[in-house]
């Protein structure tokens, strides 16, 4: 078994694959319309096996009404974590300060939508 997809429910789905493609260096490994669904697959490389698809909230809630749209909590890691940091704070994204933790350093980061994330150094 392996984790395949991460599934984020978004408003705006495009402007969600811009934010990860410029900020973070994704690849848009796919995008498909099928019927209504519009679905963005994006990875951190092109070999990656997890990739995140982009789903349109309003569209999963009238799908799928019992589903949770709570964003789920999502750690990265990174080799280096200080220019990730910087890079993040330079292009204005909204950025926790670095965190040392029992362990790891971490931390966090938050999409156009204020969908929570957080990265911890490799």
């Amino acid at each position: 078994m392996q984790l395949a997809q991460l599934m984020l429910y978004v408003e705006n789905q495009k402007e969600i694959r811009d934010f990860w493609v410029k900020h973070f260096d994704f690849v848009v490994k796919n995008e498909v319309m099928n019927g209504d669904m519009y679905m963005i697959e994006l990875s951190p490389h092109a070999n990656a096996e997890t990739t995140i698809i982009l789903h349109n909230r309003e569209q999963i809630m009238k799908m799928s009404p019992e589903l949770d749209m709570a964003t789920p909590s999502l750690l990265f890691a990174t080799s280096d974590l200080e220019k990730l940091h910087a890079r993040l704070v330079a292009a204005n994204v909204t950025v926790g300060e670095i965190v040392d933790m029992p362990g790891q350093r971490v931390f966090n980061f938050s999409d156009p939508e204020n969908n929570y994330f957080a990265i911890k150094q490799a």
